[in-house]
C-alpha cells in the first residue's frame, strides 16, 4: 500500500516516502499521505524547514502506472486526479515552510515533478532524473508548467519531448537541483543545510517564501491535469500503458 512518515526534529521536519519495494511509486495512499503530512507540518509553529525524501534506492518512480491504468473512464480518472493528486499538489503550494527535496535515488515522472515543487533540491551522486511520460502517451503537467522557468525553455522542452534521463551532475549543471553529494554524505549534508536555513530570521524566511511562491500559484495546474485526464482516454495512451505494464 505504501505510507508516508513524518519525523519532527526541532525546527526541521522530515517527510519520508515509504514504499521502497515499488520504488516509492505514488499511489492513492501515498498522495493522501503526502498531503496530510505537509498539512501537519504547516500547523507546527516550531518547524521552519521540511525535508522530503524516499526510503530505499529511490526518491520516487512517479505515479503508480498500474493504479492509473485501472481508471477506464474519464470520470474515474478525473476523480482520482482531482480528489487525490491535485489536493496534494496544492499542499505544496500552501506550504509556509521552506521545502527541500532530498533526492536519494531515481526521481522520474511525478517523482521528478515533486522536486520541482520544492524550494530547494539536493541529490545523491547516484540519483538521476527524467520526465518520461511521453513514452506512454501521457504528459507531465507540473514539469511543463515549472521546468521551463527553472532551466530554460529549450532544455525543458528537450527533456520533456524525449524523456531523456540525466544524472545528478547534469541536473546541477542545468539548474534542476542545487547540488549533489557523495552517497554516504548526501543526507548528512542536506540535513546540515536544512538546519542552517531553519536558524535564519523567521520573518525573513516567511516573506521570501510568500514572494517566491506567488508566481507558482498562478500556474494553471488544474487545467493541465484535466488535459492529462483527457489524454488518458485515448487509444494510444491505453495501448502504450498496457505495453509498459506487460513489459514490467
Amino acid at each position: 500500500m505504501g505510507s508516508v512518515e513524518l519525523e519532527m526534529k526541532g525546527k526541521v521536519a522530515f517527510v519520508t516516502l515509504k514504499r521502497p519495494e515499488k520504488l516509492n511509486a505514488l499511489n492513492k495512499e501515498m498522495w493522501i499521505g503526502i498531503k496530510k503530512k505537509l498539512e501537519e507540518v504547516n500547523l507546527d509553529e516550531e518547524v521552519k524547514v521540511v525535508v522530503l525524501t524516499g526510503e530505499g534506492r529511490a526518491f520516487s518512480a512517479g505515479d503508480d502506472i498500474y493504479e492509473m491504468f485501472k481508471a477506464e473512464t474519464f470520470r474515474q480518472s478525473w476523480d482520482f486526479f482531482l480528489q487525490i493528486v491535485y489536493p496534494s499538489l496544492e499542499a505544496f503550494l500552501k506550504l509556509e515552510k521552506i521545502s527541500i527535496a532530498a533526492v536519494n535515488g531515481l526521481a522520474v515522472g511525478g517523482g521528478c515533478e515533486i522536486t520541482l515543487l520544492c524550494d530547494l533540491a539536493f541529490a545523491s551522486e547516484k540519483a538521476f532524473f527524467a520526465v518520461p511520460e511521453i513514452k506512454i502517451g501521457a504528459f507531465p503537467p507540473i514539469a511543463t508548467s515549472l521546468l521551463p522557468d527553472l532551466i530554460g525553455y529549450k532544455r525543458a522542452a528537450y527533456l520533456i519531448f524525449t524523456g531523456e534521463r540525466i544524472s545528478a551532475k547534469e541536473a546541477k549543471e542545468i539548474g534542476l537541483i542545487n547540488d549533489f553529494f557523495p552517497e554516504n554524505k548526501f543526507f548528512q549534508e542536506t540535513k546540515k543545510i536544512a538546519e542552517e536555513i531553519a536558524n535564519l530570521p523567521e520573518y525573513s524566511l516567511k516573506l521570501i517564501k510568500i514572494w517566491l511562491n506567488r508566481k507558482r500559484k498562478n500556474k494553471r495546474f488544474k487545467e493541465a491535469i484535466k488535459d492529462l485526464v483527457l489524454l488518458s482516454q485515448t487509444k494510444e495512451y491505453r495501448e502504450r500503458t498496457e505495453a509498459f505494464i506487460k513489459k514490467k
